[in-house]
């Protein structure tokens, strides 16, 4: 019914050096965004990315 509020998270160090390359607007970083890509299919084995980037 009520959702906790949560704190934004900020961006590790690898991932700032990502957004240097490919800009900002680019890379994935929240976890909320990133949900989708813990898993390739082989649900036997997942692992949620540190990022994801578009360019």
């Amino acid at each position: 019914m009520f959702r906790k509020k949560q704190a934004k998270q900020q961006p590790d160090g690898v991932t700032k050096q990502l957004m240097d390359i490919v800009g900002k607007e680019n890379v994935l970083y929240l976890k909320s965004d990133l949900i989708s890509y813990e898993c390739d299919g082989y649900t036997m084995e997942r692992g949620m990315p540190r990022a994801r980037s578009y360019s």
